[in-house]
């Protein structure tokens, strides 16, 4: 008779990973949706023709550009202050909060320990003081405890966020939102 194998352990035989994995892949599916839009909308705003001359532009900016690109854009086509504040608002919330804890779900190192509990490694310097008088210590990688249900919450803070920004730029002029210039004329080269 011969012999079973025993296979190798693997991240997909790891329940908690892969519940993890599944958050992961919709938080990055819902950024994608907030990038789409700041790239529609900079093309709406600026204006752009829309295809190549477009992608061209929006594809080569990381999302910090993209976000003061808008904001600038939205200050130059506002004719309502709220309007201005609400989308300076939103993407003030995508830019300082929600950027920096996505880039820590996706860039971080995740590994389960006992029980299955889900820990986040993320190596970055900092400088820290504990106390006053006391001596500043330098700290290279952090672990932290993450639970499966704070990953689903913060997914479901940017689909709202994605949602909210969506319905601010699309506000028709008549309601406060922007007055657009015409698109220009010529070509408009497709996919």
């Amino acid at each position: 008779m011969r012999a079973v194998k025993k296979r190798k352990r693997t991240a997909y035989d790891d329940p908690s990973l892969n519940k993890l994995a599944m958050v992961i892949g919709h938080l990055c599916i819902k950024w994608a949706w907030i990038e789409e839009t700041l790239d529609t909308f900079i093309g709406n705003y600026a204006p752009l023709a829309e295809g190549h001359i477009q992608h061209a532009i929006t594809s080569n900016l990381d999302i910090k550009n993209k976000i003061q690109i808008l904001k600038a854009l939205a200050f130059e086509r506002s004719q309502s202050d709220k309007w201005f504040d609400d989308v300076s608002r939103l993407l003030n919330i995508v830019d300082n909060e929600l950027r920096p804890e996505r880039n820590k779900y996706v860039h971080g190192v995740w590994h389960t320990r006992v029980e299955g509990k889900l820990h986040r490694t993320s190596l970055r310097i900092s400088f820290k003081k504990a106390q006053a008088f006391q001596p500043v210590s330098l700290t290279t990688k952090e672990q932290i405890r993450v639970n499966l249900r704070d990953a689903q919450r913060f997914c479901g803070r940017v689909e709202r966020v994605f949602i909210d920004l969506f319905i601010v730029l699309c506000t028709p002029p008549e309601r406060g939102g922007p007055v657009l210039a015409a698109k220009p004329s010529g070509t408009a080269e497709q996919d």
